[in-house]
């Protein structure tokens, strides 16, 4: 994910149905907005930004690895999940990730359990 130079809210409000492992592709059609502390999902902020990238052979192994862990998750916390949206990066309990430090430290953490490589700058 990191790889494709995606907005975190974008990343943040990816769902499932929008990825094609299959066919190797994302599609971008929503986001994660934050309005008065307010998490939604909503329209992407400009029309360029809806948009169909491919996905590299690490990116599908990684989107399949968060899959499994996401299931996992799922599995472990029983009812307390929460992901009506189906979204490809949930806290541990299935809901949406911040844009705050907190998130930073989330991401990090669903990075490392995917085995994400992160680039070295």
């Amino acid at each position: 994910m990191l790889q494709t130079g995606l907005r975190p809210g974008e990343a943040t409000g990816l769902a499932w149905e929008h990825v094609d492992l299959k066919n190797t592709k994302l599609d971008f059609r929503q986001a994660l907005h934050e309005t008065g502390g307010e998490l939604y999902l909503g329209a992407l902020k400009t029309d360029p930004a809806l948009r169909t990238l491919s996905l590299s052979k690490s990116a599908v192994q990684a989107l399949k690895r968060q899959r499994i862990r996401q299931m996992e998750e799922r599995l472990r916390v029983g009812s307390q999940w929460s992901n009506q949206d189906d979204l490809v990066f949930t806290n541990l309990y299935g809901g949406f990730l911040r844009r705050t430090n907190s998130q930073r430290r989330d991401l990090r953490r669903v990075i490392k359990r995917a085995r994400i490589a992160m680039p070295r700058s």
